[in-house]
């Protein structure tokens, strides 16, 4: 009994498929599906580039470079997030000295006004700052050569 392996395309996969054969029996099926499996797993191949190591430390850079900028921009946003806190206990402890109800309203407003303005100014340059880490990435990362479909999962990086 002989058996032969051949590729055997399915759908956009190649599925390995093992061929028996009786010495005395016809192959010429199994043989045209070899040819057939062959023939599109080679033009297959030579429409994908190799991936060569200097392209995965090229990818490696790529990504080290993309997040410490979102590390930077993190620390940024926690360290603007922090100094918005701070203002904010400053002002109201200060509001709370007032005497004047009037002012004293006015001056609580106004502290939570601030606080919130720095706050969305604060996400937003966040968000901005990993936009840019991402765009930066995905120049790189086309420059390497190599695909980066599985970078494009960004589930739980909302802040």
């Amino acid at each position: 009994m002989r058996r032969s392996l051949s590729l055997l395309l399915v759908g956009s996969m190649l599925v390995p498929m093992v061929v028996l054969a009786d010495e005395s029996s016809s192959s010429s099926s199994s043989s045209s599906i070899s040819s057939v499996s062959s023939s599109s797993s080679s033009s297959k191949r030579r429409s994908q580039r190799t991936v060569t190591e200097e392209d995965l430390v090229c990818a490696q850079a790529a990504v080290d470079t993309r997040e410490q900028a979102i590390l930077n921009s993190l620390s940024a946003f926690t360290t603007s997030l922090q100094n918005a806190f701070s203002t904010r206990k400053t002002a109201l402890h200060a509001a709370w000295a007032i005497s004047d109800s009037g002012q004293r309203k006015a001056a609580i407003k106004s502290a939570w006004m601030t606080f919130k303005q720095s706050k969305q100014l604060a996400q937003r340059t966040f968000r901005n700052a990993r936009r840019i880490a991402w765009t930066n990435f995905k120049t790189a990362a086309r420059q390497c050569g190599t695909s980066i479909t599985d970078e494009s999962y960004k589930g739980n990086e909302e802040i």
